[in-house]
């Protein structure tokens, strides 16, 4: 996708997602929603807007993760799912 992003919890499904983005540097993961204060935010958008080499290499990192080409492997899927459902009738 690249676009450097922070990322706040919000449930407990996301945390590890959340971690995993942060651990690949495609992405800062401020925690559970609740833990987090508003200083916390600006003072890293403040750091993120200041370092065009950060948000850069987050972006590089972001579009070596996501291709954008997410949808098309599902609908190859579920194609393949339907195929093999009409054959096994």
């Amino acid at each position: 996708m690249g676009l450097p992003s922070l990322i706040l919890v919000g449930v407990e499904n996301q945390r590890a997602v959340a971690a995993g983005l942060h651990e690949r540097v495609a992405a800062l993961s401020l925690g559970w929603w609740e833990q987090v204060r508003e200083q916390d935010i600006a003072e890293l958008l403040r750091m993120l807007m200041e370092d065009a080499k950060k948000r850069t290499e987050m972006s590089q990192l972001g579009q070596q993760l996501v291709d954008g080409r997410g949808l098309d492997r599902i609908l190859v899927v579920m194609e393949e799912v339907v195929d093999e459902t009409r054959s096994n009738r």
